[in-house]
């Protein structure tokens, strides 16, 4: 009897699965799925038991990134006040 291949079903016409949706907005997979769960980022959709993106809007994530860098400087905490080194007191 011939093997058969577990080959992932192809996604619904228009969407791409995690895996395809992180590699086009240059993340891990790991950031995907944490974007996911803070609510940031494309909304998937489940299809078949598996994460389904929406071209479009993996498209318009990437696009809304790249516009928001270019324009907004990095938010960043101001650097910490230095202390003063301890000295070694003479016993």
């Amino acid at each position: 009897m011939p093997r058969t291949t577990n080959s992932a079903p192809a996604p619904p016409d228009g969407y791409v699965w995690t895996k395809e949706a992180a590699r086009l907005m240059s993340i891990s997979v790991a950031t995907l799925w944490n974007y996911h769960h803070l609510g940031k980022g494309p909304k998937p959709t489940r299809y078949r038991g598996r994460l389904a993106y929406k071209l479009t809007e993996v498209r318009a994530h990437v696009q809304a990134e790249l516009e928001g860098s270019a324009q907004e400087p990095a938010e960043s905490r101001p650097p910490e006040p230095r202390r003063p080194r301890r000295t070694k007191s003479a016993a």
